[in-house]
């Protein structure tokens, strides 16, 4: 999640950010938590959205919702996933709203 972080905050790089996250979500999806897995998914909607793909938001959202959490994990991930959808309504919109 750091490095994807870091390729889309300060390198302004979504695709590279995306596929780093896709990736890492495959290699270690066995291996990670819950909650990292949904904070991938999160991020991962919310990439998709930035790169114009809703089609694979709405996949990567479906996933998300497969993941089981709890009560608090579920709330930091809407936490997260909140990012994607003032993204998806602002693309929706002019844009002149920041």
């Amino acid at each position: 999640l750091d490095q994807a972080r870091n390729f889309r905050e300060f390198k302004n790089d979504d695709l590279a950010a995306y596929r780093h996250l896709k990736s890492a979500l495959r290699r270690h999806a066995e291996t990670s938590s819950a909650l990292d897995r949904a904070l991938a998914h999160a991020t991962l909607v919310e990439l998709s959205l930035a790169l114009d793909d809703p089609d694979q938001a709405e996949a990567w959202r479906a996933e998300l919702e497969a993941v089981e959490l709890t009560e608090e994990e579920r709330q930091r991930v809407d936490r997260e996933l909140d990012h994607a959808i003032r993204l998806d309504e602002w693309r929706e919109g002019d844009g002149s709203e920041v």
